[in-house]
């Protein structure tokens, strides 16, 4: 099932009771790939009784430390907002991002990535996903509870049909790889004075947005990363930086 493709990640929810739900929805359209970033509220009681029938899906979600970790290897990251205002870039609606997701070649995965009940996903948590999405609910009160917009967005994912694949016989890169290239970019750059000191991220978030429209292959990321440890020595000042670029040319 295609719907399968697509992990819902809650970055740390505060009530048991909403991933219990979340799971339930989850199960209600065949998606069962449920995971926690952050501290995890007790998963007994409410959660248990919320999940009824998905109680599959809350025994086997995941755990992770941190939302890096969580979606380190998913080749589509979107985090889920309600204020336009806070978008990174053009947002996805439902029915579009369901598309992005059946499009994913095989063995690729999507991350959905839903915020904190109270406030959402911070700036720097959206930055991390590099892609946005948003229900384009009423302007008066556009906020949904997580197992609400958890089942629109379960919904569409799991509709019939596949997309054909943008890239036939192309791997898209994994988020952990991006991530690496973004490090050290940020690094090289701010070594070399390009970003403000008191503000890096201001540019360097510009830059993730930039990245994430080109939805890179594991090669051109490769190609990327060669570039920057090869601009790094120069920026040290070493005449000797080893050729790293030339076996990527063959």
């Amino acid at each position: 099932m295609n719907g399968r493709r697509a992990r819902f990640v809650l970055v740390e929810p505060q009530h048991g009771g909403n991933v219990g739900a979340v799971a339930r929805v989850m199960w209600n359209f065949g998606l069962d790939d449920l995971a926690i970033a952050g501290e995890v509220p007790s998963l007994e009681g409410e959660a248990e009784w919320w999940a009824t029938g998905g109680g599959e899906v809350l025994r086997n979600l995941r755990r992770f430390d941190s939302l890096e970790d969580a979606v380190a290897d998913c080749h589509l990251v979107v985090g889920t907002t309600a204020a336009r205002a806070r978008e990174m870039m053009p947002a996805l609606e439902p029915e579009t991002l369901a598309e992005e997701v059946r499009s994913l070649g095989e063995g690729e995965r999507a991350a959905i990535v839903f915020g904190r009940e109270a406030n959402g996903l911070t700036s720097s948590e959206l930055a991390l996903c590099g892609r946005t999405a948003t229900i384009p609910a009423s302007a008066e009160f556009p906020t949904l509870n997580i197992a609400q917009a958890a089942g629109i967005f379960a919904w569409e994912i799991s509709k019939s049909g596949a997309t054909e694949s943008r890239r036939e016989g192309e791997k898209r890169a994994p988020h952990e790889m991006v991530e690496r290239l973004h490090r050290r970019g940020k690094e090289l750059l701010e070594r070399s004075g390009f970003l403000n000191p008191q503000n890096p991220d201001e540019i360097h978030d510009e830059l993730r947005r930039l990245l994430a429209r080109a939805d890179p292959t594991e090669r051109e990321v490769m190609i990327l990363i060669a570039a920057v440890r090869k601009l790094s020595w120069w920026v040290d000042g070493s005449d000797d930086s080893p050729n790293t670029c030339g076996p990527l040319g063959s």
